[in-house]
C-alpha cells in the first residue's frame, strides 16, 4: 500500500475504538484504506483538471 497521510492522533483514535485487538486493527486498516482511496480520487480529479487546462496535454500522471 502506498503512503497514507494519517496523524498519530488519528491512528490512536482508531485503535482506541475497541478493546478487542483484532477489531481495532481491522478498523485501523479500513480507516487507512479509506484515506488512501480518498487521496487517489482527489489526485485523479486534479490530474483531469490539469489535462483540461493544458488543452489535453498531460504533464505527468499524479495517480
Amino acid at each position: 500500500m502506498d503512503k497514507v497521510n494519517a496523524t498519530p492522533a488519528e491512528v490512536a483514535g482508531e485503535l482506541m475504538k475497541s478493546d478487542n485487538v483484532d477489531i481495532a486493527l481491522k478498523g485501523l486498516i479500513n480507516f487507512l484504506q479509506s484515506k488512501h482511496n480518498t487521496s487517489n480520487d482527489y489526485l485523479r480529479k486534479v490530474n483531469m483538471l490539469l489535462i483540461k487546462q493544458n488543452n489535453g496535454y498531460s504533464m505527468t500522471s499524479l495517480a
